[in-house]
């Protein structure tokens, strides 16, 4: 587990990342996300090294990014081990309610066509169906303090999270990619064009810090790199 600014814990799930926002006062911890399948204990483990001890439960609620098998694969888990509520935007909620079909994906450059496949694959696993118990509007607050950010294009409902303190802190989901330390959009989408409008949109707003599913955290003036990612996007 990596501290990320205030109460903001990265836990490491592989090849994508969980965000644990600490308790904080009387708020339960919030999940953002439960990675692949089979995850659940590592993230309940991260969360109880968190907790204090008169903690009810060792998390609260889960935001959930967006409907893809990588992000949400550990839901039922996490939420059979914790009665945590879930939180998802409504046009990803069907697919976590009851396994809707699950949005195209789209390579995001005719080189990630040889790559893009696989990794549509991972993200459209089958996955068992889970309760949303509340549905996130664009700018609501959400449990933790975060406020939620409609960032349509990896899917139709993908949210992305931002703390306003310590900088700014951005948990952007799959709304942008930092693998292999290279920051760009993620490797498919469902809607190309809308991924890049969601990607400017972020780079206008302050925040020192980006918190990716994909790739290490990107730390001091994280939204001076996205701003100079827009710039070299557009030149193309």
């Amino acid at each position: 587990m990596e501290h990320v600014a205030g109460p903001i814990h990265r836990v490491p799930l592989g090849f994508v990342a969980a965000y644990l926002v600490a308790e904080q006062g009387a708020e339960p911890a919030v999940l953002v996300d439960t990675g692949i399948p089979g995850k659940a204990a590592v993230i309940v483990d991260a969360a109880r090294e968190l907790a204090p001890a008169t903690a009810r439960a060792p998390i609260g609620h889960v935001l959930v990014t967006h409907c893809h098998a990588d992000h949400v694969g550990s839901l039922a888990a996490v939420v059979a081990r914790t009665s945590a509520r879930v939180h998802a935007h409504p046009l990803d909620a069907a697919v976590i309610r009851n396994g809707a079909p699950q949005p195209p994906a789209i390579p995001a450059s005719r080189v990630l066509r040889l790559l893009g496949p696989l990794f549509g694959r991972v993200g459209r696993a089958e996955l068992e169906p889970v309760a949303v118990d509340v549905e996130i509007q664009d700018g609501s607050t959400t449990p933790g303090g975060l406020r939620a950010i409609h960032t349509p294009g990896h899917t139709p409902g993908h949210l992305s999270f931002f703390w306003p303190d310590d900088g700014g802190v951005l948990v952007v989901g799959d709304a942008a990619s930092r693998l292999f330390g290279r920051l760009g959009l993620a490797m498919v989408n469902s809607d190309p064009a809308a991924a890049r409008r969601t990607f400017a949109r972020l780079a206008e707003l302050e925040f020192e810090t980006a918190c990716f599913g994909h790739g290490p955290v990107l730390r001091g003036r994280a939204n001076a790199a996205f701003r100079n990612r827009v710039e070299r996007l557009a030149a193309h």
